[in-house]
This record gives structure tokens, sequence and C-alpha cells, in this order.
């Protein structure tokens, strides 16, 4: 039986994100290497129920099972740790009835879910940060860099970085940021691996 990985993004099935690149990576991974996905999106739309049996028969084809959480944003900050504490209870019980043997956080909120999993279960976790969440949110103006908010998510962010074991960078410019904080003093450091974002032209 090939292993199991749980495959954690906080955004939905339908977002064009997902579908030209998640559910590729995941496809090619499983017809390469025989590895089977849970998938466990977020999801701002919901579908009918004769949607989502058709994509998770699809996807199923594909080594690929399909778990949805609706996400929240109203109030943010609420909304978003609602969906921490969510995401975290399901990925528990995804963990014990599927036998997953990795994590696999697609940015810092699946982060934040696959950390606390590991601490409850033991099972690694990839940190496939994209890029600096936080600092994101600050530079499109939705959070104040100078806020108590930000101070506590940055702690929050290295902890993950911290608790990783293995982390994924779309430049080496972003593991050069990661390194010059000096987390791991006195500590094993995790593998820092630059993948970039890739196109299928097929």
């Amino acid at each position: 039986m090939p292993d199991t990985i749980l495959y954690i993004s906080y955004n939905g099935i339908k977002e064009p994100l997902v579908r030209s690149q998640v559910l590729n990576y995941l496809e090619g991974l499983h017809t390469t290497e025989g590895y089977r996905f849970v998938l466990l999106t977020f999801d701002k739309t919901l579908l009918s129920a004769e949607e989502q049996l058709a994509l998770r028969d699809q996807l199923s084809a594909q080594g690929i099972e399909w778990v949805s959480l609706p996400y929240h944003n109203n109030p943010k900050l609420f909304g978003t740790m609602y969906d921490v504490w969510a995401g975290t209870r399901a990925a528990l019980q995804l963990v014990k009835t599927h036998e997953v043997k990795l994590l696999h956080a697609r940015s810092f909120v699946p982060a934040l879910i696959a950390r606390k999993v590991k601490h409850r279960t033991g099972r690694p976790f990839i940190n496939d940060i994209r890029g600096f969440w936080l600092d994101e949110k600050a530079y499109k103006g939705s959070l104040n860099k100078g806020s108590v908010l930000f101070k506590w998510g940055k702690r929050l962010e290295k902890s993950c970085y911290i608790a990783s074991d293995a982390i994924i960078s779309l430049s080496e410019a972003g593991l050069d940021e990661i390194r010059s904080w000096g987390l791991w003093e006195g500590r094993k450091q995790p593998p820092l691996v630059m993948i970039p974002t890739c196109v299928y032209l097929k």
C-alpha cells in the first residue's frame, strides 16, 4: 500500500491556483511515485451535491481524496482562528483514518494546523511557505506591521519554521531571509529547498 500524504491548502478546490498548481502536482506525484493524497481545502464557494460527487470521483481516479471545510473570514481574525481549530480537528481525524505518514502545509495557516497535528501525532510536516503570508497582508494594507497582531503572528510563523521537517520556498532570496533569523541556533536545521513555480504547457 503506497504512503498517504495529507496536503492542506487554505485555498478552495475551485480556485484557479488549486486547479492549475496543487492538483497537477498531486496527480503527477501519484502517477510517477505512487503516493496517495488526502487534500484538505477551505472553500469559499459551496458546490452542489452533484458537483461534489463528480469532482470526488475525478480526483479519486488521480489518487486524491478530497475533504472540504468552509472558509471563514468574518470577523477576519476570529474566522481564521476558527479555521485553524476546525482544520486541526479534521486533520487529526484524517491522520488516524487514512494512516497518513506525512503532512504538507501550503502557506502559513495550513502550517499552523500541521504544527499542531505534528505535536499531537508525531507526523512530520513539510512547510511549503510560497511567500511570507503576514508580510503580504501588511503590504496589501490589511495588517499593520506595527500592531500587536502582526508581531504575535510573526512569532507563530517562526514557531512553524522551527517545527518544520523541511521548508520549501519559491526563491533562494526567501530561504536567505529565513536563514538570517537564526532560528536553529543549537537546533538541527531542517532541509531548506527552493522549488520555483512552474507551468504545464501541454
